[in-house]
């Protein structure tokens, strides 16, 4: 936050109460989880600075420099590298400074990035493995008959039918399913995609088998844990079924999809977690050569670039015949 802007303007009890809303809003520009990554990335710097001897705040393009050739030695991926970089100038531009020393427009710092991408490559981290659509019926089919295995049974299938991520599964509330004819439709009001909260409805259809149709296991989910109105849709089930009337974390969803791939004697269960349902649909999409448009209007995806990153490539055995291609 610029604090150095608002101490120009004059004082008043009205004009102290709109700064604070002003840097309220300036704050939500940023989600939670990106100014806390921010603020963990220049805590990382300011005490490597500090075991340094260098200032942190305000710092100088040398000691960045320094500071990213250490994380680069260190083995630090590419994406943390320029995670970093970018936290360096947050809390410069928050602190009131003009020009961070972090810029790119900095020739040096330039110059180091380039070289450590150049070195270290840009390759993405390693992602979750993805539940395609017999992963996911292996998941289903070792479901208990309790109301554990109903939620995690219905939680596992509407989040891959309908390509949610963990957070948009813990914050789901019932007030936001609707009944249609063909299905349901799920009311997300704001999600990664869509920080502005503009809001977009999914469709979840009937499923073409009984037994994994995300629709029939979300109501008998609801109708056995009694949820109905509003209320979080996903809730915790203690060792004696007792439901509780709270929802889920996003970190219990992960942990959920990991025990449910180990009872489903999945190998290597710790490779699954919170995105292997929503990059399972658009995998499976990809496998079963779904137009790639209609996924992103499951996902809510703004751009083919980004679905890609989405499809583990690895799944797609089979290439395009000459068949494919008309001839």
């Amino acid at each position: 936050m610029n604090d150095a802007a608002f101490s120009l303007l004059p004082q008043s009890q009205r004009l102290e109460q709109l700064v604070e809303k002003a840097r309220a809003f300036i704050k939500s520009a940023k989600t939670t989880s990106t100014q806390d990554a921010y603020s963990r990335d220049f805590e990382v710097f300011t005490l490597w600075c500090l075991q340094n001897r260098l200032n942190s705040m305000p710092s100088n393009p040398a000691t960045v420099c320094l500071f990213l050739a250490e994380e680069a030695s260190r083995g630090r991926a590419w994406s943390t590298i320029a995670r970093r970089v970018v936290s360096i100038n947050q809390a410069h531009k928050a602190a009131g400074y003009p020009e961070s020393p972090a810029s790119r427009r900095n020739p040096l710092v330039c110059a180091i990035l380039k070289g450590i991408r150049r070195t270290l490559g840009a390759a993405p981290s390693r992602t979750k493995e993805p539940l395609v659509a017999d992963g996911v019926r292996a998941l289903v089919d070792a479901c208990p008959a309790s109301h554990l295995g109903l939620r995690d049974r219905s939680l596992c299938l509407l989040g891959y039918g309908a390509g949610l991520r963990c957070d948009s599964l813990a914050m789901l509330d019932v007030s936001e399913i609707s009944n249609r004819p063909d299905g349901i439709g799920i009311t997300l009001a704001k999600s990664k995609t869509d920080q502005d909260g503009v809001g977009r409805v999914v469709n979840v259809p009937f499923g073409t088998q009984a037994e994994t149709c995300p629709v029939a296991a979300l109501r008998a989910w609801l109708s056995t844990a009694n949820i109905a109105g509003h209320g979080p849709v996903f809730r915790g089930v203690d060792r004696w079924g007792k439901i509780s009337p709270h929802g889920l974390n996003t970190d219990s969803i992960s942990r959920i999809i990991r025990r449910a791939a180990s009872r489903a004697g999945l190998p290597n269960p710790p490779d699954f977690g919170g995105r292997s349902l929503r990059s399972g649909l658009v995998t499976q999409g990809a496998i079963s050569r779904v137009n790639p448009f209609e996924i992103m209007e499951i996902t809510g995806h703004k751009s083919l670039a980004v679905l890609r990153l989405y499809t583990r490539l690895g799944y797609l055995q089979r290439g395009v015949s000459a068949a494919d291609l008309g001839l």
